[in-house]
């Protein structure tokens, strides 16, 4: 049939209208709907009808998955009892791009001592966490990213050998 412009269409996500957009002079329209959590949406799209042209819907279920990040962390692999080290984390989406405002879970073990730290991830995706190699135990660090609504989790591992000085 012939294209009809101008006839509002509705758009549904859970029951919630995000969109009311009229036809173009080709009949077509579109919406733009950010999902905020990871799952499912129930989508629903609805045309109420006008004088000779009928009423029309569909709806169906949009699986919505969360982005893969990778989390990539920085040590040197070496120290000498008594230096002090920076441990730096960086987290990006499955695009390489960073992901601002991240919860990192820093868990630093040497020896007996264990230092656990949460930073927030800066504009480049980065955060960093200093530590003193009190002694000559070697390091393990951990670092977890939990995930959240959007993104999925991630966790990174590294040791640093840490020798006596001389």
């Amino acid at each position: 049939g012939k294209p009809i412009s101008g006839q509002v269409v509705e758009f549904f996500a859970d029951n919630e209208k995000f969109a009311s957009r009229p036809t173009d002079e080709n009949g077509l329209v579109s919406a733009s709907y950010v999902p905020g959590t990871k799952g499912s949406v129930q989508l629903r799209i609805t045309y109420e009808g006008s004088g000779n042209f009928a009423s029309a819907e569909w709806s169906g279920v949009l699986p919505i998955e969360a982005i893969q990040t990778t989390l990539t962390l920085f040590v040197s692999g070496f120290a000498v009892q008594g230096d002090n080290l920076v441990f730096k984390a960086t987290i990006k989406d499955s695009a390489g791009i960073p992901i601002q405002s991240a919860a990192l879970a820093f868990v630093v073990i040497a020896g007996s001592t264990r230092l656990e730290q949460t930073l927030m991830t800066d504009s480049q995706g980065s955060a960093s966490l200093s530590f003193k190699a009190a002694s000559a135990d070697n390091i393990r660090v951990d670092v977890i990213y939990a995930g959240d609504l959007q993104y999925e989790a991630s966790e990174a591992a590294a040791r640093v050998t840490v020798f006596s000085p001389l």
